[in-house]
């Protein structure tokens, strides 16, 4: 008798186009185009080799194999991997760049704690429905 396999975290695939707002309550795995905002302050966000993704993301740790654009916040690290391509501003108290990587953009360390603050401030308030 076999195990199963242990399933990782969800994975949107090659071939899907997304643009808008999308939340996480889990690990995910994006290896597929996306242009908007994520936000998983708790979770992991691999971006795959595939990935094409122009956005603001707010996670715990982010991994970049594919193409990213915009702005990212990690709560605990950014891991920029060989071949990865980053364009734009990166905040995490940790980064990884490998060798291979492109980068091109600006890294902020010492202010990780306020912008994990402020991100989480306007998630919270967003997350709120207008008084009538």
């Amino acid at each position: 008798m076999s195990t199963p396999p242990t399933a990782g975290p969800p994975i949107i695939g090659a071939g899907i186009q997304i643009r808008g707002h999308l939340t996480a309550q889990t690990d995910l795995v994006l290896d597929c185009q996306f242009d908007g905002e994520i936000e998983a302050p708790k979770h992991a966000i691999t971006l795959g080799p595939e990935a094409r993704v122009k956005a603001v993301i707010f996670a715990r740790d982010v991994t970049i194999h594919g193409r990213f654009e915009g702005r990212l916040t990690a709560v605990e690290i950014a891991d920029v991997r060989e071949r990865a391509s980053v364009d734009g501003d990166v905040t995490t108290p940790s980064l990884l760049l490998a060798e291979g990587a492109r980068f091109n953009g600006r890294v902020e360390m010492k202010r990780a704690d306020a912008a994990v603050r402020v991100a989480r401030y306007r998630m919270e308030h967003r997350e709120q429905p207008t008084p009538a």
